[in-house]
């Protein structure tokens, strides 16, 4: 693609390419639009490239992402529960954890020259707009995990928006929600910085802790392992999943996510 080709006269571009290709066979993959995606798994490394602006920016990022998992970053696989407020969990878990890449990324995506403007797609520049529109319409009692949805892009790094108008639109995410979503959104940015901070590549803690704190997804076990409470960490209730209960999660849509 002529678009790889450009992206690649970059230095730090093709070095990253070299890396991942080095480790995982890299396919690409033309798309329509400007939302460029990624996903490593059975030692290949598929690439969704769109169009971009900045496309030498936009292969970084998703080399990024190929590189974390390359590295050792650990997914939770699946979730598998009886709770009926799990059946949105897949959207929660996935938003969750590539956020969480995002926060590792950003250091190294800057720290190879680009501006923080080009982290994200082209049409990024629209997303604390869609955000206001939002909040001007959402209720303070909403579900906690309505709310973090919001949360999750107002503190993602990088941006087209600048710092003032993330921190405006902060003020403004706290003033619309209850007490009680305030605190526990309040504890999930905490939950990212320390992430942030930490050397770790397992997702699966920062996600557990972030789960406890909503509350919505309690009896929810997610990742892999023996399919025991005292297998690892629990949420409130019950704790976190077991391929162990895949099939069963798979013969019961209701009761199985894939995040």
């Amino acid at each position: 693609m002529q678009i790889i080709v450009e992206a690649r006269k970059n230095a730090a571009v093709d070095a990253l390419y070299q890396k991942v290709e080095a480790q995982t066979p890299i396919t690409l993959k033309a798309i329509a639009g400007c939302t460029w995606s990624s996903a490593t798994k059975a030692g290949v490394t598929e690439i969704e490239v769109g169009t971009a602006l900045h496309p030498e920016a936009a292969l970084y990022h998703e080399l990024l992402h190929a590189d974390l998992k390359i590295s050792g970053l650990t997914l939770p696989p699946f979730a598998v529960s009886k709770n009926p407020n799990s059946i949105g969990i897949s959207d929660t878990l996935y938003a969750i954890e590539n956020e969480l890449q995002h926060h590792r990324m950003f250091g190294a995506f800057t720290a190879a020259g680009f501006s923080p403007a080009h982290f994200y797609d082209d049409d990024d520049h629209a997303a604390f707009k869609k955000i206001r529109q939002t909040l001007d319409a959402i209720a303070p009692s909403a579900a906690p995990t309505s709310f973090l949805m919001l949360l999750l892009t107002i503190i993602a790094p990088g941006g087209k928006n600048s710092d003032a108008d993330r921190q405006t639109l902060k003020k403004t995410f706290y003033s619309r929600c209850s007490g009680g979503t305030r605190a526990k959104m309040e504890k999930i940015e905490g939950v990212f910085k320390a992430w942030t901070a930490s050397p770790s590549l397992d997702t699966k803690p920062p996600i557990i802790q972030i789960l406890n704190i909503l509350g919505e997804y309690d009896g929810t076990w997610i990742g892999g392992g023996t399919p025991s409470p005292s297998n690892g960490e629990q949420t409130a209730a019950i704790g976190v999943s077991s391929a162990v209960h895949e099939r069963h999660a798979r013969q019961n849509p209701t009761k199985y996510v894939d995040p």
